[in-house]
């Protein structure tokens, strides 16, 4: 998104019509134009809140592996285990780079790279983010329904004859209402007059049936409880890769009263998969027998149709089956579930067969403080389980009799440990085996602690019980990973996860410890925003190291351009600069009103820092960039050309070719070892190389020159070259795929096919084209061989050949020997000459190819191709992208990404259709090359550079603390000044002020409890801080403090200085910097107006009128306009009179909330978030100005709820957007929308929210999920939005002609619709009618995609 926001191009309307009179009006008329927004989660949330393993969907060769689900509060990370245990680095040691022309980077850059990078060893993790997919609801619980054992099926061959009084038979109404079929389905939030009619036309759209896999019962099935008041039944589409609800059971009635926080709070499910208990309301049981019945689990999605209510006396603390008989044994059909209250533990018998219970046992608590809190099941074992207490785990039988116990004291005493534990709680518990497949059940607790408890079940006397670590973050949960039975990821409860891996005997953490953080950023406590207009040239971001690297981590080889300088940004003005890359499309209406600008990729640089909470050391600063992180490995200086890196065996070959005609190869080893071996390779070095390859199959190097081919062997001890005939000229390009070579040569279009067999080169084809080829491209051996769903297709990929011409046409050729190079398909229609053309599925997991087509104008553009039998260029959309102003180049050498280059550099990968591109931080390079093991990247100076880059979804980093001092438990507070470049962090003792390279400059010990507050007053250069002193002898009658420190340059650093300190009798909220030169003072008792010059006060609580202390300040100095927000009255606007140093209070907030920042988003627009995550916006109006005394309670004009506790709300400067911080870890920005824009949007939203592939898998009410206090008005939900990128091309369309219909019942847009206003045409001109509304509705579809791809990158 640009820095010129919509918001300085979308009117800014106001209030019309107010009554004059002076006293408080609680009503304002409706705005004719709201100020309208879009809400987007930049980052999602990092609080896990269950980690679940099974087996879910199947890869390309139809097998069903291992997955695990992360379940957040409002979202689920799809993820898969790699594990990486044993995997070396790659680094490239540049003392080994020493011969010329390569030059080394300085030994002192590097020493200082490798210290920054140290603390980013442990964010490496082995897990693999496939997909995030939005729940749009608020997770209660998340579990596992595996698929039923065909032993259990055929065992139950007696079934119930007549229903019990337990069992509720319900009517076809209450089957509609448990089901999930209401006819009352969740609604839009927009009234449109044919709300009706746009739902019928959305349930025609497709049948979610359709997606869901015939065999989704023989896979798991995820069971989720929710705010939704459903058990939501998911299954995993294949189709569609993602989750699809299968089945919504009502939880609790329409009238039915429950406690909504114990609502769904706890689910079991028994482990022969048959029966499922909810607890509904703190003192109801749900029992739900699963449908096994054979003639109807294949044809039918139920997966319950009954259900038996448990009523129990008391709050529900624990509850869980005990293991379920096995299959043979004649009471296979008796299921036990264990329930504990606050005074009772209760046995009861399920019998399967007649849907009936019983309380076959109750034991009475004698005392109330010893209530068990857990209870874990024994593998294997229907008779026996564990209780755990605060103090012991105890081993009970099935009759309740207390069998073992272990007091958790004496572990402790085994351990010698003099640390108090006797408040830890046992968090989670994991069962596994050893070598000698003994059980072995590991214990957590929320103090970071591991245990080993062992049992011998045949005697129920020998136990062994003992500490593994002690040394672990506080723990939530344990899983047990795929692979060995010693790997298991640990969830940080409020910190960051890991990976571990124990020894062979269980009893402590292995040396071999993989570390594979997952980071939790929850809560963010404190942030601030760096965004900046970025200069002509960005040296890279130095924020990773060269360590072992993750699968989100490529290897890149780039190189600078010495002849694209012209291409380069005017760096000596920023306003310039950025008109240079205004790559923008305008569409206006009759009127020559703006529609819409989308700017795609997004040339500000942002930068977020935040103090997140959690972490393995009481929180730390970590920093969010809009682009991929990347650290110089190596950097070598020389004028290069063009560059091509590959593998073969276990080392990298990198041929560079320079500037001045010649060629260098170098070369790494899997042992960290790198040498120049230009001399001695027998490649051709005294010219340029136009391209570079390898042959694995033949064992040989390939390299094009300008007058030859040649092949070199793998040794480098022989060579083969081939020559072009005189009359076709010199070569121009070339390119290969193992031993099938294409080369295009100069002279009459020359197309040659080439194969080297045996030692010799033999030509196969050759072709003559009518112009002149402007690229080649051939399918490269990763794709070929992954594209797996039938061996035919992959011998049709592999005979294919993509050639693009000056005549902007693409061409697919047939390499078979009888095709002679003719051309099977071909595209005519495109806008620009095709510079380069790649084909990959960009790491689909189904394997759908790509095509995607690099233009010499600048703009990327892609083609789906899911049957590659059929014609790729009769899709119904195509997809396009302006990235630049100059040529795009496409390089891939792998499946999973390419490598695209233009005036930028980006990452695009396409996992569901929709391309996503990654920001590098490399400009105006001219060729490179990428590697899924290694890293590589590029500087402002001229040369090749290898560097590592993180292409994970987030680029969260650590900043460097270690010079922190230890009795500081980290930081309070936060503050960037872009002046300086410096960061001002506050922690428990110290205050600290660090440079960009994050070296402290200033730190001194402050005398604060509690650090309320930090700002800077950029007039006069000071940074303000303060809030509640300590409680000593020089300040026992001064409870508030502030500090001003003075900020100058000096000749060679940045001088700091200590200015002045304030002391108030009572703690100092905040202190805000006003115009005139005077500050704000807000304490919990009064707020004053302070001349610090001469130490003057004015009291201005006869003008604050408010029953709660003010918590937070913003201040408007353009308009001097001081904005207050408090905990229980909302926010006040004020009219600051620096004359006589006076307030007016000119609005109040209707419905106050406790809020937790406020500020000024436009002059005359205010927002406010409050503790629940409650957004609303206020707006000004020229009225108030007219009647100096005039005050209005208003309502908001626009209001969200984000779903997650908010402790932060910044206004981003260069695009006056909105972000918000969550205590779960989350990022949320809101941005203006035009009106057109607005009208669009709120139309697919309102679709999107029925439509069954994108709507809540929940059940859940949008328009209530996104509402709290009030309704949701004037705010859409970017995140529901942005599903439409990935919905089929066929869906997209479909759902645009609705739009069409409903903008034209709404009487918007008309100028996108003058086709109708035309004269009606003739009955034969349908054709032509059908033409234009198919025009149409690709414009529909192309404006959407736009605007949601500004959207999707907001940041």
């Amino acid at each position: 998104m640009s820095h010129n926001n919509n918001s300085s191009t979308s009117p800014m309307i106001g209030v019309g019509g107010v009554s004059m009179s002076p006293t408080p009006s609680t009503m304002t008329p409706p705005l004719p134009h709201p100020p309208t927004f879009y809400c987007k989660n930049v980052v999602q949330p990092s609080c896990i809140l269950e980690t679940l393993r099974g087996r879910f969907f199947k890869d390309s060769n139809n097998n069903c592996g291992d997955s695990i689900l992360l379940v957040k509060e409002t979202m689920i990370d799809v993820t898969r285990y790699n594990d990486t245990s044993n995997q070396n680095s790659f680094v490239v040691p540049s003392s080994q780079l020493s011969q010329q022309p390569l030059q080394q980077q300085p030994q002192e850059e590097s020493e200082t790279s490798q210290e920054d990078s140290s603390m980013y060893n442990d964010d490496i993790s082995p897990l693999e983010p496939l997909y995030s997919i939005p729940l749009f609801s608020i997770v209660r619980q998340a579990v596992i329904l595996s698929p039923i054992s065909t032993n259990y099926i055929n065992a139950n061959t007696m079934a119930p004859t007549t229903a019990t009084s337990t069992t509720e038979t319900m009517s076809e109404a209450d089957e509609q209402f448990y089901y999930g079929r209401r006819q009352d389905e969740t609604q839009s939030n927009s009234s449109s007059s044919g709300g009706d009619s746009l739902s019928s036309r959305i349930k025609k759209l497709v049948k979610k049936e359709k997606y869901i896999d015939s065999d989704f019962r023989d896979r798991d099935i995820l069971v989720v409880t929710s705010d939704s008041c459903y058990l939501s039944f998911m299954s995993w589409s294949n189709t569609l890769m993602q989750f699809i609800s299968i089945q919504q059971y009502k939880i609790s009635g329409a009238n039915a009263k429950f406690d909504t926080k114990s609502l769904g709070s706890k689910i079991r499910i028994s482990s022969c998969q048959r029966l499922i208990a909810v607890c509904a309301i703190k003192d109801n049981i749900m029992l739900l027998p699963v449908n096994t019945n054979r003639a109807t689990r294949t044809t039918t999605t139920t997966i319950v149709s009954k259900r038996i209510d448990l009523k129990i006396k008391g709050p529900i603390i624990c509850m869980g089956f005990l293991a379920s008989s096995s299959p043979d044994n004649n009471n296979h059909h008796l299921i036990y579930l264990q329930v504990s209250t606050n005074t009772e533990i209760h046995m009861i018998e399920f019998n399967l067969y007649t849907n009936e219970y019983s309380i076959r046992k109750t034991h009475t608590l004698k005392d109330q403080q010893l209530v068990p809190y857990q209870f874990i099941s024994i593998p294997n074992q229907p008779n026996l389980f564990f209780l755990v207490y605060d103090s012991s785990l105890i081993l009970f039988n099935r009759d309740l009799h207390s069998c073992y116990k272990i007091n958790f004291s004496t572990i402790y005493l085994d351990f010698d440990e003099n640390v108090d534990r006797s408040k830890e709680m046992i968090s989670s518990f994991c069962w596994t085996d050893d070598e000698k497949k003994r059980q072995i059940l590991l214990l957590t607790s929320d103090q970071g602690s591991l245990y080993r408890i062992e049992l011998d079940l045949k005697t129920l006397k020998s136990f062994t019980a003992q500490v593994i670590t002690h040394d672990l973050n506080p723990i939530k949960s344990i899983l047990l990973l795929p692979g060995d039975n010693r790997t298991f990821l640990v969830v940080g409860d409020l910190a960051d996860s890991e990976i571990i891996r124990l020894d062979n005997e269980f009893k402590s953490v292995a040396k071999d410890r993989i570390g594979g953080f997952i980071q939790n950023n929850s809560p963010i406590i404190d942030f601030c925003i760096d965004q900046q207009i970025p200069p002509a040239l960005l040296p890279p971001t130095s924020t990773s190291s060269a360590n072992p690297l993750s699968f989100s981590q490529q290897q890149l080889l780039l190189q600078s351009s010495p002849t694209n300088s012209n291409n380069n940004l005017n760096s000596s003005n920023p306003l310039l600069a950025s008109s240079d890359t205004n790559y923008s499309t305008t569409i206006t209406d009759n009127n020559n009103n703006w529609l819409f600008n989308n700017q795609y990729p997004n040339h500000l640089q942002t930068k977020v820092f935040m103090i997140c909470g959690g972490g393995p050391s009481f929180g730390g600063v970590r920093m969010l960039e809009n682009c991929a992180a990347m650290d110089i490995i190596l950097k070598i200086r020389c004028l290069a050309t063009g560059i091509w890196s590959y593998s073969y065996q276990s080392d990298i070959i990198t041929m560079v070719s320079l500037l001045s005609n010649e060629t260098i190869i170098f070369q790494f080893y899997s042992n960290n070892d790198a040498s120049d071996i230009t001399s001695n390779c027998n490649f051709v070095t005294d010219q340029t190389t136009l391209y570079s390859g390898v042959m694995t199959n033949a064992k040989h190097y390939l390299q094009a020159t300008p007058d030859r081919i040649r092949a070199v062997s793998c040794a480098f001890d022989t060579h083969v070259d081939w020559f072009p005939a005189p009359e076709y000229g010199s070569i121009v390009q070339c390119t290969n795929r193992e031993s099938d070579i294409i080369v295009s040569l100069s002279r009459q279009n020359t197309l040659v096919h080439l194969e080297y067999i045996n030692g010799q080169f033999i030509q196969k084809s050759i072709r003559l084209f009518d112009s002149d080829i402007s690229t080649i491209h051939l399918p490269n051996s990763f794709v070929v061989s992954s594209f797996s769903r039938s061996t035919s297709q992959s011998q049709i990929l592999s005979k294919y050949l993509f050639v693009g011409t000056y005549t902007n046409e693409i061409h697919i050729l047939s390499m078979d020997d009888d095709k002679l190079l003719s051309t099977i398909y071909s595209y005519c229609q495109l806008q620009a000459i095709p510079h380069s053309i790649v084909v990959s599925p960009l790491g689909d997991i189904n394997h759908n190819l790509k095509i995607i087509v690099g233009m010499r104008d600048g703009c990327l553009v892609k083609f789906e191709w899911n049957d590659i039998t059929s014609n790729p260029f009769t899709q119904s959309i195509i997809f396009t992208s302006q990235l630049s102003k100059s040529h795009v180049e496409i390089i891939a050498n792998e499946e999973k990404g390419a490598l695209i280059i233009t005036d930028r550099s980006y990452y695009v990968t396409g996992s569901k259709g929709h391309l996503s591109l990654a920001t590098i931080p490399f400009n105006n390079a001219s060729g490179g090359a990428i590697h899924s093991t290694n890293v590589g990247g590029h500087e402002n100076l001229t040369g090749l550079y290898i560097a590592s880059v993180d292409f994970s979804k987030n680029n969260i980093t650590k900043i460097p603390s270690r010079d922190i001092k230890p009795l500081d438990q980290g930081p309070k507070k936060l503050l960037f000044i872009k002046e300086f470049h410096i960061l001002v962090l506050i922690y428990d003792k110290h205050i600290f002020i660090r440079d960009s390279n994050y070296k402290i400059l200033y730190q001194r010990e402050h005398n604060m409890d509690k650090p309320l507050f930090l700002n800077y007053w950029n007039t006069k250069n000071l940074i303000i801080y303060g809030g509640e002193s300590n409680q000593n002898s020089s300040t026992r009658n001064n409870r508030g403090i502030a500090y001003f420190l003075n900020i100058h340059l000096q000749e060679v650093d940045i001088g700091i200085t200590e200015f002045k300190t304030l002391q108030q009798p009572i703690p100092i909220n905040s202190i805000v910097p006003l115009s005139d030169g005077n500050i704000i003072v807000s304490t919990s008792n009064e707020t004053t107006i302070l001349d610090i010059a001469n130490r003057t006060n004015t009291s201005l609580m006869n003008a604050i009128i408010t029953t709660s202390s003010i918590q937070c300040i913003s201040y408007q100095p353009i308009t001097n306009r001081v904005l207050f927000g408090t905990l229980k009255d909302g926010m006040f606007l004020y009219n600051y009179n620096s004359s006589n140093n006076s307030l007016r209070k000119k609005i109040g907030q209707n419905m106050p909330l406790a809020t937790a920042q406020c500020v000024f988003i436009t002059d005359e627009l205010f927002a406010g978030i409050d503790r629940f995550g409650n957004f609303l916006v206020l707006e000004y109006d020229e009225l108030l100005d007219a009647d100096v005394d005039r005050y209005e309670v208003r309502d908001p004009v626009s209001n969200y709820s984000i779903k997650e506790g908010c402790l932060g709300l910044q206004r981003m400067e260069q695009s006056n957007n909105i972000l918000a911080s969550g205590s779960s870890g989350g990022l949320y920005l809101f941005a203006r929308l035009g009106k057109e824009e607005y009208q669009i949007l709120e139309t697919l939203q309102s679709i999107l929210c029925q439509f069954d592939l994108t709507k809540s898998l929940t059940g859940n009410d949008h328009q209530c999920y996104r509402s709290e206090v009030s309704m949701v008005k004037n705010i859409l939900d970017g995140d529901m939005l942005v599903q439409y990128l990935e919905l089929q091309d066929t869906l997209q369309i479909s759902i645009a002609t609705i739009i069409i219909d409903e903008l034209k019942q709404k009487q918007q847009l008309l100028n996108l619709f003058e086709m109708d206003q035309q004269p009606k045409q003739s009955d034969n001109n349908n054709i032509q009618q059908q033409q234009q509304q198919l025009q149409l509705e690709k414009q529909i579809v192309t404006i959407i995609i736009n605007l949601l791809e500004k959207i999707n990158n907001s940041l």
